[in-house]
């Protein structure tokens, strides 16, 4: 599946032949956490560096299509042929989880513009943040990470399981009590989960 400017499709095809290259698993949600609504996958995408799987990508949103959480899977860049251009951080996801899936049309210039500019001044005031040491359930085991929290949005990095990086973030009541396991491109990622 993947996520286009002029809204989100479909594309099982597409989504499993890039995600089955992925050279290491990928994180899915166990259980919606503490939410009374349910909560299923929106958007799943995968990004590439010269056409190698660099990071897979899960959005979740309640049934009102409100933005939950997004799990973001990171592999490491050894063993890759290209140099990835970013370094992964969690206030950088923290500041840039409302951006996309909001509008089924692409943004103006304007727009753009805006919202990079709030992301940026957001990022500052993350990366001023100390980290709270935390650990997430992952396949039922303790994960170490740390935690980030601003204005009504957390995230965890899980900086090495196996060997790659993990990033949650959504808003900070849906993040409570979060878990997750290990995924599969060959399961039906957009399963509703039952309400709690």
């Amino acid at each position: 599946m993947e996520y286009r400017q002029d809204g989100w499709k479909p594309d099982p095809g597409g989504w499993r032949s890039t995600a089955e290259a992925f050279p290491g698993p990928f994180a899915v949600v166990a259980e919606p956490g503490f939410t009374a609504e349910s909560a299923f996958v929106v958007e799943a995408g995968v990004e590439s560096s010269d056409h190698e799987p660099w990071a897979i990508t899960l959005r979740y949103a309640d049934a009102a299509k409100r933005r939950l959480y997004a799990v973001r899977t990171v592999r490491s860049p050894d063993g890759m042929a290209s140099r990835v251009r970013d370094v992964e951080e969690l206030p950088s996801h923290l500041a840039q989880f409302d951006w996309v899936g909001g509008s089924d049309r692409a943004p103006t210039e304007a727009e753009l513009d805006a919202w990079m500019d709030a992301v940026a001044a957001l990022e500052r005031r993350a990366a001023r943040l100390t980290p709270t040491q935390v650990s997430l359930l992952v396949d039922g085991v303790p994960v170490p990470g740390r935690r980030l929290a601003l204005d009504g949005l957390a995230g965890v990095e899980l900086p090495d399981w196996h060997g790659q990086q993990v990033f949650v973030v959504g808003q900070e009541t849906a993040l409570d009590g979060i878990a997750l396991r290990t995924g599969s491109v060959a399961e039906d990622l957009r399963v509703t989960f039952p309400r709690n």
